[in-house]
């Protein structure tokens, strides 16, 4: 900060002088021109001369900020190009595990499938015999009623045929009798 407020003095100090010089009335000329182009390159040297340090320390710091940050920023972008490959090689390996997945899951599905057809097969048999049990239990009660009721009416028609000829075989006997006995009291 010293050096440029020092230089910004001596360009301030030369630039009175300069414009004094040519106020007496003299004629611009080629010597006028010659003395503010030394002038000016008096002052450039000194600028260049006293400013060189640190200029060349500050481009020298800020090109090692550059460079410290450019390898930095290398290391991140090589850290996350690894996290990119490696979350890819994990999605690979997803897709894979997924599909391993899904096909576990069909297999499971399609066996699960078949034990319930199995299951229902097993239960319509076991219904279906069930079924044919009680309709045989069925026929067989109905075939025993149908047969008691045969018995029954048979029976009942059997006892009526009886009572009938019984009947008649008493009333023919009791005729027989009483024409017997009617015959006897005739003689």
């Amino acid at each position: 900060m010293v050096r440029l407020l020092t230089l910004f003095m001596l360009a301030a100090a030369a630039s009175p002088l300069y414009a004094s010089e040519g106020a007496h009335g003299e004629a611009h000329g080629k010597t006028l021109l010659v003395y503010a182009v030394i002038n000016f390159i008096l002052f450039v040297g000194l600028i260049v001369w006293k400013m060189r340090k640190p200029v060349s320390v500050a481009v020298r710091n800020r090109y090692d900020r550059i460079t410290t940050t450019l390898h930095k920023v290398e290391a991140e972008r090589d850290a996350l190009l690894a996290e990119l490959e490696d979350a890819e090689r994990r999605l690979a390996d997803v897709d894979k595990e997924a599909n391993e997945l899904i096909e576990g899951l069909e297999r499971a599905g399609r066996a699960q499938a078949e034990k319930l057809i199995t299951d229902a097969r097993a239960q319509a048999d076991a219904a279906r015999r069930a079924a044919e049990l009680q309709a045989i239990a069925a026929e067989r009660a109905a075939s025993r009623e149908l047969l008691e009721r045969a018995a029954a009416e048979l029976t009942a028609a059997a006892r009526t045929k009886l009572e009938e000829r019984v009947d008649s075989g008493v009333d023919r006997k009791y005729d027989e009798l009483r024409l017997a006995g009617l015959k006897g009291a005739e003689a």
